[in-house]
């Protein structure tokens, strides 16, 4: 019997991590973490810390172990020095690894690269529409080997690419299969070595950056990277990709990585899982469900190569995130897939869509080829409209509806020197369309010079709400809407002069759908006020308003809160105050309604108050507070944001006020929302805004009441806690095997290995372990542990040999730990 313990620590690894390994292998990730943030690099021994700064890097089941997470933004891998010039690949190149893509990505990102552009060394990786390629500079000069189609998406699958001087052939392989090929003129040049540039993996070495954000990443999942110094001949791919046991992949984000946002980010307020979003569009039913599509970049919290993201709810409360709706392709949606709409045609969702080139927009469409299924095909005859018309400028953002058997689509634009408008076409299959002028044109003096996001949709008693978001001249964008009818294929307000949808100019580029019952709801979006810098750090970026129903109130629309949000509400939570006198602040009337997660039903009279209102978000101090006033002389409602943070850098710290005219008979309610750093308001179920307050103490949870001038009265408040509408979703694949007994078996690594190979195993008390490896068979080869440990973290290695030491061959072997009666057990792969 042998039987042998190494000692893993930071800084050390020993022969536990080098792997023996062959000595044209240049560089081995198999992503066995030693700990959390730490992997080995095998050809050499060396450990290998994992670059995630802003959140700790993510582990999940492989094909061949586990496989680390990559997040499109900031996490990667790089080797810690440069390679020696004996390990460096000159006459001939292999690099393969297993990947798991979640979205393409913004700017060229490698598997794996080592390079100095224009003149040395090699890339292996993808471009921003999913082509796929290896790169090597031979006598200073690129040459690619292009895969023959776009890298897959949501499935594991293994790559190599491999490049030979002595036949001047490169190739690319797909799950073992040929993908694409190149051979140069004139074979019988060296690859030209990058010696200064550190192998990274997951990361463009040089990435492009836009502001503070890194653009050169991948976005999914990544196992066993190996570089060789030579070309791998296709049956040694095959062997590998064989090797592999890809399992399925879920790309929930877990919990973890934002486990310590607790000030920031919303828990019940729909929004993507990570990342940027920018509007809500294609608010849609189908099949029982909600349907809501956004603007999305997957690979990190800015505004870059936009896709549409996709979640669903059933009741508008609580939502599921689905997979990428759409994601640009080379052509005439390069630049990005902008805001659109989503329909119910033949009885499949419909995607109608902006899609831009980098110099004009086009409109397109993308159908469900299964109406359960959750998979868009963009439409072969793209873009079915392809420009703007003549005369206007260009146009964005499709919003249509069905009347009379006819679809009619009206778009975002201007007109020089006069204002926004919305151009109207007409179609009776969604694919042929007929431009049928303007549908309403404003005022740049009232409205803006350009309108984006536009909605049509009827109110009843024969009335038509028309909503836009303004593009200004030197000032913010702002949500206005129009009251009128539809007239002759023309729309007619009832006044020109427009309203502003929210009272507080915060809530934009509402999405909206009617329900069952013909009532309407509406989704915007809450912009950050924070700096690039914190939503890099935040790793989000922007929230979706809860949905509010819209309704005809004489000449205006009302908003209010949509009902079923009651359905969060936590009922042992309710706290309720009655008949409380009000004067000054800061008095804590309100003890038990502080939280960040909070739903506020307050129904107050001025009396002799000047002012009074509601604070939220407050420090004991009152270092911290935001503030929802209402102004008795000047009938205005007020939204103070001057003490909201104490983050410096956070924009938009005002006062701001709106008119707001109350019947000196009537009392103000506001029923408040507070979700972290999102605030909504509803008042006397009239009026709305939505706004982000960003408190930086962690005692910034306070609620109370205040009033000046005088004295006010809380007639009612009532006040609950409210659940998360996004469960936690953990990933999929193996966990560590929990035995009975406190002890944990973990994966050997490497795996597959060609000769030694290292087990690791955990207990939290002394146990008396007998570890053995096995064949197909059941036969014992060898023992590697039969004794009395102490409680820790133990590691054992087989050397690939019996218990006569002897070899064994290539194969499937197992090691089992046994316990008294309990055992587990582990499978290994041996290659020779």
């Amino acid at each position: 019997m042998r039987f042998r313990f190494f000692l893993v620590m930071l800084g050390f690894c020993g022969p536990v991590c080098a792997q023996d390994a062959p000595e044209d292998l240049a560089a081995w990730w198999s992503f066995e973490p030693l700990s959390e943030r730490f992997v080995v690099e095998h050809a050499s021994g060396a450990i290998t810390a994992v670059a995630s700064p802003f959140h700790a890097p993510e582990w999940i089941v492989g094909p061949v172990g586990k496989a680390l997470r990559l997040d499109g933004y900031s996490t990667s891998v790089t080797l810690g020095r440069t390679l020696p010039d004996e390990r460096q690949p000159r006459e001939a190149l292999t690099a393969e690894a297993w990947v798991a893509l979640y979205s393409w990505p913004v700017s060229n990102a490698p598997f794996v690269n080592q390079y100095t552009f224009p003149g040395a060394g090699w890339f292996f990786g993808m471009d921003k529409w999913g082509r796929w390629y290896l790169a090597v500079s031979v006598n200073g000069q690129w040459r690619t080997c292009w895969a023959s189609e776009p890298f897959p998406r949501g499935k594991w699958v293994h790559v190599a690419g491999t490049f030979d001087s002595a036949t001047g052939r490169m190739q690319v392989y797909l799950d073992g299969n040929p993908a694409g090929s190149y051979r140069f003129a004139v074979p019988g040049s060296p690859l030209t070595v990058d010696a200064t540039t550190k192998i990274t993996v997951g990361k463009d070495v040089h990435t492009p950056m836009i502001g503070p954000f890194q653009t050169g990443l991948l976005n999914g999942a990544i196992d066993e990277v190996k570089v060789y110094r030579r070309a791998l001949d296709s049956s040694e791919i095959v062997q590998s990709y064989l090797l592999g046991r890809p399992p399925p992949i879920d790309f929930s984000i877990p919990e973890s990585r934002f486990a310590g946002d607790r000030l920031h980010r919303p828990r019940y307020h729909p929004l993507p899982p990570a990342n940027w979003t920018n509007e809500p569009h294609g608010l849609a039913r189908h099949r029982g469900g909600w349907h809501l599509f956004y603007q999305h970049n997957p690979n990190g919290p800015y505004w870059e190569q936009i896709h549409w993201g996709h979640m669903v709810s059933k009741d508008l409360v609580r939502w599921e995130h689905l997979p990428i709706a759409l994601a640009p392709q080379p052509g005439w949606d390069q630049r990005g897939i902008w805001s659109g709409d989503a329909v119910v045609h033949e009885d499949a969702l419909t995607l109608v869509y902006t899609g831009v080139d980098g110099r004009k927009a086009g409109i397109g469409l993308a159908t469900q080829a299964d109406p359960d299924a959750h998979v868009f095909t963009p439409y072969a005859g793209n873009p079915v409209i392809a420009s703007a018309p003549s005369g206007g400028m260009d146009f964005r953002d499709p919003w249509l509806w069905e009347e009379g058997g006819v679809w009619n689509m009206i778009i975002g634009s201007g007109m020089p020197g006069v204002g926004g408008t919305v151009f109207r076409y007409a179609s009776s299959d969604l694919r042929s369309w007929s431009f049928e002028g303007a549908f309403y044109t404003g005022s740049r003096n009232t409205s803006g010079v350009f309108w984006e996001m536009p909605v049509f949709a009827s109110l009843g008693e024969g009335k038509h709400l028309l909503a836009v978001t303004t593009v200004e001249e030197r000032a913010p964008a702002r949500a206005l809407y129009w009251i009128g009818e539809l007239n002759g294929g023309r729309f007619a307000p009832d006044d020109p002069m427009p309203r502003q949808l929210d009272l507080i100019n915060h809530m934009l580029s509402p999405a909206l759908e009617a329900d069952d019952t013909g009532q309407l709801v509406a989704i915007g979006i809450v912009s950050e006020r924070r700096s690039s810098e914190q939503q890099l750090q935040a790793g989000w970026a922007h929230a979706f308003s809860l949905p509010r129903v819209w309704r005809l109130c004489g000449d205006a629309l009302c908003q209010a809160p949509l009902p079923a949000l009651q359905a969060l509400r936590r009922p042992e939570t309710r706290r309720r105050y009655d008949r409380v006198p009000v004067s000054g602040a800061g008095a804590n009337l309100l003890p038990d309604a502080s939280g960040r997660q909070k739903e506020i039903v307050a129904v107050l009279e001025p009396g002799s108050a000047a002012r009074f209102g509601l604070d939220v978000g407050r420090s004991p101090d009152g270092r911290e507070f935001t503030r929802i006033a209402y102004d008795t002389a000047a009938q205005t409602l007020q939204l103070d944001l001057r003490q909201s943070t104490l983050n410096a850098s956070v924009s938009g710290k005002e006062l701001y006020s709106a008119p707001f005219p109350v019947a000196a008979d009537t009392p103000l309610k506001l029923h408040v929302f507070v979700d972290h750093s999102v605030l909504e308001v509803f008042v006397n179920d009239r009026a709305a805004f939505s706004t982000r307050m960003y408190p930086t103490l962690e005692a910034s949870h306070g609620v109370d009441l205040f009033a000046e001038g005088g004295v006010a009265v809380a007639e009612s408040l009532e006040a609950w806690t409210l659940q998360d509408a996004f469960s936690a979703k953990p990933l999929s694949g193996e966990r560590p095997l929990e035995l009975p007994a406190p002890v944990q078996l973990d994966q050997n690594y490497p795996n597959p290995f060609r000769s030694r190979t290292a087990i690791s195993f955990a207990t939290n008390a002394p146990r008396h372990v007998h570890l053995a490896v096995y064949d197909l068979l059941g036969r014992e080869l060898d023992v590697l542990m039969d004794a009395h440990i102490p409680p820790g973290s133990h590691v054992a290695v087989w050397d690939g040999v019996d218990s006569a030491g002897r070899e064994v061959g290539s194969g499937v072997y197992f090691y089992q730990l046994h316990l008294g009666e309990s055992m587990a057990a582990r499978q290994m792969v041996l290659v020779r």
